[in-house]
């Protein structure tokens, strides 16, 4: 699977990076982190 930085997938979904934040902690996307919680 493909992993984007979270400024090149909020660039392709059109919305901003504090939106992708906030998804996440809604549980609306699953966001992967590295293993140093990145």
């Amino acid at each position: 699977m493909k992993q984007y930085k979270p400024k090149e997938f909020s660039e392709m979904l059109n919305v901003s990076v504090k939106t992708l934040q906030r998804w996440d902690n809604q549980g609306v996307l699953t966001a992967y982190r590295n293993q140093k919680g990145r």
